[in-house]
């Protein structure tokens, strides 16, 4: 179902309070409607900005229930523990949820792919890590107001980030050989070996964009999470008259990106691209895509299926 669903269904009236029930008893039954009315509002991602009037009213006040009942707080916690939630954030914006690693509402590393090979997962979480450190290249620019709008990034942008990291793990690699290395930088290294044997471009016989260059791959994890409400589409124009695609982050994605950005993996990351040249994005248009050379694949057994 749908976030648009769940909510139009969250809007009946609860059931008739017949039956000799209690004044408490209707106002828990009225509580736990509203809890998932709230919750409701945490899965239409991107589309919650184009809700009625009358739905806008009604988040106001659900958020000012939720902030001003400690009562009523808990029970919205309590009703998206059991579904498997965590309530990130709540307020007259929206709500921001995390599904559990046991949720039904988590996403599945293959999601972004029908039939994608064990490389093709790790690829894809190397590209989320890379989208957000490019996004907030340090930790504190996610303590900024979230309703100010943030530059655009494109893929190239992420690409330029993810060559950066490639080029200062070659070079830890080479001085470095450390057998006691730990498992989140072994598991970086094992990503970073899989992402330096692919082309940036190439296209596959009939001229069509290879799915598995990586800024290809890039574009792909970034219109996803731009399905879940994280980053909004922009198309620029160029001086040439040429377009292109950008995207820029949400307060969804800034508030979801909080947790990550103090895990070891994130501080890893952002450590070694402060340590090199970086040409990620600062607000301004990213390189053009044309000065990354396209490789033609024209026999190339991995994007024949494509």
């Amino acid at each position: 179902m749908r976030g648009s669903d769940v909510l139009a269904h969250s809007r009946y009236a609860p059931p008739s309070a017949g039956g000799g029930l209690g004044v408490n008893s209707q106002q828990a039954q009225r509580d736990a409607l509203d809890a998932g009315r709230l919750i409701a509002y945490g899965f239409l991602g991107g589309s919650a900005r184009g809700r009625s009037t009358t739905n806008e009213q009604e988040l106001v006040d659900l958020v000012q229930q939720y902030h001003g009942s400690a009562a009523f707080r808990e029970i919205v916690k309590s009703v998206a523990v059991g579904l498997r939630l965590q309530v990130i954030e709540v307020d007259a914006m929206g709500v921001v949820l995390m599904a559990m690693t046991d949720s039904p509402f988590a996403l599945d590393p293959g999601s972004l792919r029908a039939n994608s090979k064990a490389d093709d997962r790790l690829l894809d979480g190397l590209m989320q890590i890379a989208i957000a450190a490019t996004v907030y290249p340090r930790s504190t620019t996610l303590d900024e107001d979230r309703l100010l709008a943030r530059p655009p990034i494109a893929a190239l942008d992420v690409e330029n980030t993810l060559r950066d990291l490639c080029n200062r793990l070659a070079a830890e690699a080479q001085d470095h050989d450390d057998p006691t290395v730990s498992d989140v930088r072994a598991g970086l290294i094992e990503a970073w070996r899989v992402y330096e044997r692919r082309p940036p471009v190439k296209k596959t016989a009939d001229d069509r964009k290879a799915r598995r260059a990586t800024i290809n791959m890039i574009e792909r994890n970034l219109e996803s999470l731009r399905e879940h409400g994280c980053f909004t589409r922009v198309v620029m124009t160029s001086e040439d008259g040429g377009e292109q695609v950008q995207y820029r982050p949400t307060w969804r994605y800034q508030v979801q990106m909080q947790d990550f950005t103090a895990t070891e993996l994130f501080e890893l990351v952002t450590t070694m691209l402060q340590a090199t040249p970086a040409h990620r994005a600062t607000g301004g248009a990213a390189e053009p895509a044309e000065s990354v050379p396209a490789i033609n694949t024209s026999g190339d057994e991995e994007d024949k299926d494509e």
